[in-house]
């Protein structure tokens, strides 16, 4: 999965998010949350052939911002559908995918 698109797919996701729940096309609470992601996904121990963080073993992410993340994913999934076709199939096709072997040594 490139990292680029995941990055990319989770923004779209979050502005759906934002634009339910705060009435704005991304609020300072969601891009300090997107700015967060960007970060980890950057520094990510796979790099480009990393699988989707809900299948990865490396946990870069702390609980509070997992939930955070599921709950952006869980409102915007469903329309991600309708306003993004293409991220979406490309989304649940990278799901299908093996998590790579551990390299955290």
């Amino acid at each position: 999965m490139a990292i680029t698109r995941e990055r990319i797919t989770f923004e779209k996701m979050l502005s759906i998010y934002c634009g339910g729940h705060h009435s704005e096309p991304i609020c300072s609470e969601c891009d300090e949350l997107r700015s967060k992601l960007k970060e980890i996904l950057a520094s990510c121990p796979f790099g480009e052939s990393k699988p989707l963080c809900s299948q990865c073993s490396a946990n870069c992410v702390d609980p509070e911002m997992r939930q955070r993340v599921m709950d952006v994913m869980h409102y915007s999934g469903p329309r991600m559908l309708f306003r993004h076709p293409t991220l979406t199939m490309l989304h649940f096709l990278d799901m299908r995918k093996k998590e790579p072997p551990n390299s955290r040594g």
